[in-house]
């Protein structure tokens, strides 16, 4: 009950505070202690390195469709080139968790028709993943981008290519980084130009200095105390009826906290009550240790968790990244 204390916690936290920048400027003031360093978490710096890339890959991606659609303005260039990135990330995630034992990618690499090829493919997928990734779209799957597709191809060569910059081991990165990565990337737009198209920070992320990602803990220890008390002792028939919104949500960060909350709480229930894990159509592993099966981790989502967001690509975002969680296990 320090009256200090609390002054120096809402004056940094405040929402007008931190809008000014009071974050920033205390951690100006922290000093680092003589002899010590630093050090970069190696998770961030992945992150950093594949914002470079899918920012580089939005520009090439948006070039070429204005190129061959000269009509598509800013706002359908910003969603297709979105939804291809999201499309090809989907597929590189699913063929390095060994879920897809056939390697795509590599094949429109060394496709005569690459564009046609993927989107045959990504009516297959529609059909087996049932997601919003692989919905028709007007624009990406308009055969017109495959009339010269060696840019697609290049794409495609770039993300299998041992020696390339831009091959990235998607069952090594956490969902969270993507959803890190992912925040900043939907800071800027396409907007068309009559010579071409511009990547353009959103009006309201210069407004603010920039986009800020919620750290994993702060993330994991709200999610804690508010949901896992909601969920603490609970059935999992009972678990089942409650519902966990998040009405701003972003790229997901929280909803991504709330499903790994509700997905470690089963998992520790059925472990305890291994009847249980059997009736409901847990699987046993090799260890002797029950996992949720698909059918479960899908209900978590379907029951459990519900987002909005005012930026329709920022929903489809946390989409994918929910979708990604629900397959992150199923290679095993």
């Amino acid at each position: 009950r320090d009256i200090n204390k609390f002054k120096f916690i809402y004056n940094l936290l405040s929402r007008n505070s931190v809008y000014e920048g009071s974050i920033d400027s205390y951690v100006n003031t922290l000093k680092v202690k003589k002899g010590y360093v630093v050090a970069k978490d190696p998770l961030e710096k992945i992150g950093d390195e594949f914002l470079a890339y899918i920012e580089g890959l939005r520009y090439t991606v948006a070039s070429n469709f204005k190129k061959f659609n000269v009509n598509l303005n800013g706002e359908e260039l910003t969603e297709g080139t979105q939804k291809l990135i999201d499309r090809l990330i989907f597929i590189r995630f699913l063929e390095d968790k060994h879920i897809e034992q056939k390697s795509y990618i590599k094949k429109y690499s060394e496709s005569k028709s690459p564009y046609l090829e993927f989107i045959k493919d990504c009516k297959y997928f529609d059909k087996i993943y049932n997601g919003v990734i692989f919905k028709n779209h007007l624009i990406i799957d308009d055969i017109i981008f495959g009339n010269n597709d060696d840019w697609f191809r290049k794409i495609c060569f770039e993300m299998v290519d041992s020696f390339s910059d831009h091959k990235f081991y998607f069952n090594d990165i956490p969902i969270h980084i993507l959803g890190s990565v992912y925040e900043r990337f939907l800071g800027s737009i396409v907007r068309s130009t009559p010579k071409g198209i511009k990547i353009e920070q959103k009006p309201e992320v210069l407004k603010a200095n920039g986009v800020f990602y919620t750290p994993t803990y702060i993330v994991d220890h709200i999610v804690n105390e508010t949901v896992g008390i909601i969920i603490n002792n609970l059935k999992p028939t009972s678990l089942a009826e409650k519902s966990f919104a998040d009405i701003s949500c972003g790229s997901g960060s929280f909803l991504i906290g709330v499903y790994d909350c509700i997905h470690n709480y089963l998992i520790d229930y059925y472990n305890k009550h291994k009847n249980e894990a059997i009736k409901d159509g847990c699987i046993l592993t090799e260890t002797g240790f029950y996992r949720l099966s698909l059918r479960q981790k899908r209900n978590i989502l379907i029951n459990n968790i519900y987002g909005n967001d005012i930026d329709s690509q920022a929903v489809e975002v946390t989409q994918l990244s929910l979708f990604l969680k629900m397959l992150e296990d199923e290679n095993q």
